[in-house]
């Protein structure tokens, strides 16, 4: 059975930097942890300000906002997959940057 620990929480945030827990388990080494948003999969490979921790948390190293440009703002998921098991998605999280 996959359980999530702990869930992204949806805010406002003011600060800099952003990050989403995903919560180790003792499968770690089985697991492969993704991050969405607004439904479709991070590349974290191509962002440079995103990026995806040793735990399998989101950070949001810079969080880009201007009066017309909001990029990071949306709707984030965690999913978690084991192979021949199967996948869980978290709940999602929407972030609004003020």
């Amino acid at each position: 059975v996959l359980i999530f620990e702990a869930l992204p929480r949806s805010g406002s945030r003011l600060n800099p930097s952003t990050r989403w827990p995903y919560v180790a388990s003792p499968l770690d080494a089985l697991v492969r942890v993704e991050w969405k948003k607004d439904g479709t999969f991070l590349n974290l490979v191509a962002d440079d300000r995103k990026r995806q921790l040793g735990d399998g948390s989101l950070l949001i190293s810079t969080v880009v906002h201007s009066k017309h440009n909001k990029p990071d703002e949306g709707v984030y998921q965690c999913v978690a997959t084991i192979d021949n098991l199967g996948t869980i998605s978290s709940r999602t999280a929407r972030l609004t940057v003020a």
